[in-house]
């Protein structure tokens, strides 16, 4: 009797002592019991198993699953038809409260990026390119030919801020060309931004003759500081344009990789060219 009491004892000190493994219940719905080959109760710890008390005690943080606490342990039931955000589709897909652009997990989707406004001035979405000089605003752009062009900005020289350029708009007539009954934009950028912008809308175009379109701002309401502009259609069916400014306010720029982009009504027309200094100005060719 005395030395089964002490068997008793020992197997106390380390371990429940047991007949069963349901004798080894330690209320853990996360350990494993058994009752191990010299009568004594063992624990096994479950790998990825978390202890609860209630189901609050369970939250994952998953709006597409059900957290529950059975038995002391955590589990989780999807939600049917709950998953990944769809940026397109009106529906809050992962149940965060959130829907389509207004989810974090859309912010680089391509339907929710900030678009291009085009006639604004603005790099509205962040490529670096702004209104037309944008596939966003302007898809297909041929080819503009500067002939010549004379950049002033201020600070180049006392009376700075001039313009002046002459360019082939087009080889041939474009479908549709009419700056009388479409807008004209003429922009300027290098590798920091724009230099010059501005849109001269139709209503301020005239149409002397028919090969012949201009308008005139002598007193800079609407042109930004361009004093005149022209298109001439010539007999060859090219497309030329002049412009002209003494009031236009230029950013400071040394000339190198110039954009050019001009635009009526749905078709443009780019040219990129560095132009060399002067005492003078800025000049190409």
């Amino acid at each position: 009797m005395l030395s089964l009491l002490a068997v008793l004892v020992a197997r106390a000190a380390t371990g429940s002592a047991c007949t069963t493994a349901a004798d080894c219940d330690d209320g853990n719905g996360c350990t494993t019991d058994t009752c191990g080959a010299n009568g004594v109760c063992e624990h096994a710890a479950q790998e990825g198993c978390i202890p609860c008390a209630t189901a609050a005690d369970c939250d994952d943080r998953n709006p597409c699953t059900t957290d529950g606490c059975t038995g002391g342990a955590c589990g989780h039931t999807d939600v049917p038809s709950c998953g990944p955000e769809q940026c397109s589709d009106g529906i809050d897909n992962d149940g965060d409260g959130l829907v389509d652009c207004a989810d974090p997990d859309c912010a680089h989707a391509p339907e929710c990026r900030p678009h291009e406004m085009c006639g604004n001035c603005i790099d509205d979405d962040g490529d670096g390119l702004v209104d037309y000089e944008d596939a966003d605003c302007c898809r297909q752009a041929g080819a503009l030919v500067i002939e010549r062009m004379t950049l002033e900005p201020a600070g180049l020289k006392l009376r700075g801020n001039r313009l002046a350029m002459k360019a082939r708009y087009a080889s041939s007539v474009p479908p549709l060309f009419d700056p009388v009954a479409q807008d004209t934009t003429l922009q300027m950028s290098d590798a920091h931004g724009p230099l010059f912008c501005q849109t001269i809308a139709r209503a301020h175009w005239k149409h002397p003759h028919r090969r012949r379109y201009r308008f005139e701002d002598r007193r800079g309401r609407f042109a930004g500081g361009l004093d005149k502009g022209r298109f001439k259609v010539k007999r060859n069916g090219s497309v030329l344009f002049r412009a002209h400014g003494k009031h236009v306010s230029l950013r400071a720029t040394d000339g190198t990789d110039i954009l050019v982009t001009l635009r009526v009504g749905e078709q443009c027309t780019r040219a990129t060219m560095s132009l060399r200094t002067t005492k003078k100005a800025l000049r190409f060719p």
